[in-house]
């Protein structure tokens, strides 16, 4: 994500939208009615949608203290009974590197594959030694040259860096490559659907709160300009 866009810190646009947001549902909420919508003239009208803007929040979306401690005691068990066992198994090794690199890569960066790939780069070439400088280039040309995710292309340094590092012995190169792309596919995306599972009922909870939805309206982005 750039930081900087038309020479304004990028922080700083999102504070201004969440203050805009505030002050005009402070002092003219009228101006945050969504707007009616109508199609051109003999256009065929759309069936209804099964959930839309006034469809109650289902049950299982709602936020509860039950439900959020349960996704992340589950997160935490399915990430503890496959770390636990690597680091036992080959507590110096590549695969326990790996295991503990992707799980802070996937938690302390945010954005698109782009915003994450360079953090990964530093790391799998000049940090670990993992994969060479044309070989995570091929990496990237092949995720952008294929179908699915850019991201995707951590599988690809898994299996490169068992493959390289002969994280099975020299005569399971093959096995080690597909070893090591499980554990950073496994690692990357584990905490991904901790976050999604448990923060998406706290995020549809804020759908109605007009101090944080202010920003985002038709109406209010056109008196913001």
């Amino acid at each position: 994500m750039a930081l900087v866009v038309g020479g304004v810190p990028f922080p700083l646009l999102v504070v201004v939208a969440a203050v805009a947001g505030v002050v005009v549902q402070r002092t003219t909420p009228a101006w945050l009615a969504p707007a009616a919508i109508h199609g051109p003239a003999g256009s065929v009208p759309h069936a209804p949608a099964l959930i839309d803007d006034d469809t109650p929040t289902p049950a299982h979306a709602r936020p509860s203290r039950r439900g959020f401690l349960a996704v992340v005691g589950l997160g935490l068990a399915l990430w503890a009974a496959v770390y636990v066992p690597i680091r036992l198994v080959g507590p110096d090794g590549t695969y326990a590197a790996m295991a503990g690199y992707f799980t802070r890569a996937a938690l302390v960066t945010f954005g698109g594959a782009y915003s994450v790939l360079p953090y990964v780069y530093q790391a799998a070439v000049h940090q670990y030694g993992w994969l060479t400088p044309p070989q995570m280039i091929d990496g990237l040309a092949l995720g952008e040259t294929t179908p699915g995710p850019l991201i995707m292309v951590v599988a690809f340094v898994g299996f490169v860096g068992g493959w390289n590092q002969q994280a099975l012995g020299p005569d399971s190169l093959a096995a080690a490559g597909v070893v090591g792309a499980m554990v950073a596919t496994f690692f990357t995306f584990l905490p991904s659907f901790v976050f999604i599972l448990a923060g998406a009922p706290l995020v549809e909870a804020t759908r109605d709160d007009l101090r944080l939805t202010a920003p985002s309206r038709p109406s209010a982005r056109r008196w913001w300009g």
